[in-house]
């Protein structure tokens, strides 16, 4: 499983970002991009 979230983005913490980690047996990997919630458009 891959995330990402946006290195400015005041509403989800990497704690929180992390914890998707519990929902797969699978590799899991955290990717943060400069901006913030909106940081793909």
């Amino acid at each position: 499983m891959s995330v990402f979230g946006g290195l400015q983005d005041p509403a989800f913490t990497d704690y929180e970002l992390e914890s998707w980690q519990e929902h797969t047996n699978a590799g899991f990997s955290l990717h943060k991009f400069p901006g913030n919630h909106f940081f793909y458009s």
